[in-house]
């Protein structure tokens, strides 16, 4: 059973690459108590890696890396260094390693597309798609369906975000502590995460908040949005859809779908729909605290 390997789990953040191998450094010291690791952390990560390999697998054959993109940012060379270590000591480790990372974009392009170092080196991948509506009742046991049905279109379905809800609170004081509050964890979530993905993310924001508001098709995006070039809209909009923010709906009875001009495009995520709805343009009431004017009169 894959369940029962014994395994270990690195997560990764957004730190520097010097604070992440001291990180790392500390984990493997937790799992094999060599004490040099506590004074002298590894330096760099081929040196890290290569340990690994070496002294970890045998014990561990699964390693699991969480968010594998916070690495690669503080250090875009490590495909590479991975790729290297992988050709001369992957095949003769009996290894499982798992490489996770919740920018979508990135894990396609950097980790299995055909230009990264590790391209063709995977012997398998899964896209996690967001739970269904029928999962909240694992997070959320003392709501009422309705109170379900109500934290689902609020929420969507990313564990991470049912995760900062609680059934011990009403519905009300979920979203006002973790949604409209600006120290709350959902507060930033959607700019943060376009940020990370897009290189013109001002754009893109009109674009969502203009569908977020009922301008659905493509000519009502132009006009909202003041990109006077649909053709420039129509490749955003292909960027959304392929980081699966934003789909296009056609009507059933259309003989070619993709070519018909009869589609509008909607937010795909509830959380998104909301967060580009009522959070982001109140966004200067809710920094200066005023989140019961907000939810009182705007949502």
């Amino acid at each position: 059973n894959f369940l029962k390997i014994k395994n270990t789990l690195f997560s990764s953040d957004l730190s520097s690459e010097q604070e992440q191998l001291k990180q790392f450094s500390e984990k493997i010291f937790q799992l094999t108590g060599e004490s040099f690791l506590q004074t002298q952390p590894f330096g760099s990560w081929e040196a890290l890696l290569r340990y690994i390999f070496d002294h970890l697998v045998s014990k561990m054959p699964l390693i699991i890396i969480d968010e594998f993109p916070y690495l690669c940012i503080s250090n875009p060379a490590l495909p590479s260094i991975l790729q290297k270590i992988w050709d001369e000591k992957g095949k003769e480790n009996n290894i499982f390693l798992i490489l996770c990372g919740s920018y979508m974009s990135f894990m396609e392009k950097e980790v299995l597309g055909s230009k990264s170092p590790l391209f063709g080196r995977r012997t398998g991948q899964i896209a996690l798609h967001p739970l269904s509506f029928k999962d909240l009742k694992f997070f959320f046991r003392r709501y009422s369906e309705e109170d379900r049905v109500f934290t689902y279109s609020i929420l969507g379905g990313t564990p991470a975000y049912l995760q900062r809800f609680s059934d011990h609170k009403t519905i009300e004081q979920n979203i006002k502590e973790e949604i409209l509050n600006k120290n709350g964890f959902l507060f930033s979530e959607p700019r943060f995460l376009l940020i990370e993905e897009l290189r013109e993310p001002a754009i893109y924001f009109s674009i969502l908040k203009a569908i977020a508001f009922g301008r659905t098709r493509l000519n009502e995006i132009v006009q909202e949005t003041g990109i006077s070039d649909p053709h420039k809209v129509n490749k955003y909009l292909s960027v959304l859809r392929e980081l699966r923010i934003v789909k296009r709906e056609v009507p059933i009875t259309e003989d070619k779908p993709h070519k018909s001009r009869k589609g509008i495009y909607l937010l795909a995520d509830p959380f998104f729909r909301f967060w580009f709805r009522y959070v982001l343009p109140h966004m200067s009431y809710l920094e200066e605290g005023d989140l019961n004017y907000v939810w009182q009169e705007k949502i």
